[in-house]
């Protein structure tokens, strides 16, 4: 058995947006569909690449609206809010966009990568670092992430000092503490009323994103990270929850299994987890130490996660074992990896609240 402990270490597409349309969200919310084991996610549309003007040079002109959930702070459910902003991001050379806007008295920031082109079966881990666009602290009411068909997984990592730099190409293993992470398309995570989560405004964001092209045609990747401020004084901190299980081993031309259970090292309230596999994976199922399912789901791309709204009550000492099964139909073993083509993972990841120091609970 593990026990998790606290993380200390390292570790869309082009949005076209001509307006925010800023509704109330819930607790922890999937961006479009019900998660499979867990609550629903409000309906949200999203627009990108090829909506414009079709001469395919991804100009502010070319920009579409979209709706957004937004958390008014007021914790009744109601849709009482809805706000215009027109707005014309900064454009950088590669292509990547910054954007900053200010409603009610809180910041909403927009990073938004460069793009980049995959060929039909090719397979890329790409970083993008940006720098703090407001230089101070950030206490965020939600967190979003939006990427292009083909896309596998995304981190926004907070990195000390970090300044703006090229879309580069990186490895898929790089981990350390993060604002957002999502294994699907579309994530939205809004805190409840009184909880954040903390982005320092010494720290800047490092955009990871894993893409693989299962096509037969050339596509092209991009990613988009939101996070609006709280309007909140003081609130609770949220944080990561990430559990990896290394222990994989899966001989060629045969079924196989990884488990791991992990202790959790103070209470949390538990907002929403979700799984993270690799092709061969085939089930993920997540139970308590009580035998209750926590998450279940037969789907290694773009899973959807389990929502908790309430949250769910975990005490100190109680643990989380978590269960992969593969088919490996390769004429290779699988062992534990960061190509979704030829190695496998196992992977349990959530959002929690209260962290006592702000960090994460990690258990590998």
């Amino acid at each position: 058995m593990a026990h998790a402990q606290s993380s200390s270490g390292r570790g869309l597409l082009l949005l076209m947006l001509v307006a925010l349309v800023a509704v109330t969200g819930g607790c922890f919310e999937s961006s479009s569909q019900q998660g499979e084991g867990g609550g629903e996610g409000d309906e949200r549309t999203l627009f990108g690449p090829g909506a414009g003007d079709g001469d395919g040079d991804r100009s502010p002109g070319d920009m579409e609206p979209r709706s957004m959930a937004f958390d008014d702070g007021s914790g009744d459910g109601s849709d009482d809010v809805t706000v215009v902003v027109d707005t014309v991001p900064f454009v950088r050379d590669d292509g990547s966009w910054v954007e900053v806007r200010e409603f009610d008295g809180r910041t909403i920031v927009m990073l938004t990568t460069a793009p980049f082109e995959l060929a039909p079966g090719e397979e890329r881990f790409m970083c993008q670092n940006f720098a703090n666009p407001v230089g101070r602290d950030l206490e965020l009411s939600q967190t979003e992430s939006v990427m292009t068909a083909g896309s596998h997984h995304l981190f926004a990592f907070t990195e000390g000092g970090a300044m703006d730099g090229p879309l580069s190409s990186c490895s898929g293993l790089e981990f350390g503490p993060s604002v957002h992470g999502a294994s699907s398309i579309e994530k939205v995570i809004t805190y409840p009323p009184g909880v954040a989560r903390f982005l320092s405004g010494g720290d800047g964001i490092r955009i990871q994103m894993h893409y693989f092209n299962a096509s037969d045609g050339f596509t092209e990747g991009q990613a988009t990270v939101v996070l609006t401020e709280s309007g909140d004084v003081e609130p609770l901190r949220a944080a990561s929850l990430f559990m990896n299980n290394l222990n994989i081993n899966v001989p060629a031309q045969a079924p196989g299994q990884a488990t791991k259970t992990c202790t959790l090292p103070y209470d949390v309230q538990l907002l929403g987890v979700s799984s993270h596999m690799h092709r061969f994976g085939i089930l993920f199922e997540a139970t308590l130490d009580d035998g209750q399912l926590l998450y279940a789901t037969e789907r290694w791309e773009d899973p959807q996660p389990a929502l908790f709204d309430p949250a769910r009550s975990l005490r100190a000492g109680s643990t989380i074992t978590f269960r992969c099964d593969y088919l490996n139909t390769s004429d290779r073993p699988l062992s534990f990896g960061e190509s979704a083509e030829t190695n496998e993972m196992c992977i349990l990841s959530g959002v929690f609240y209260p962290s006592p120091d702000g960090q994460g609970i990690v258990c590998m």
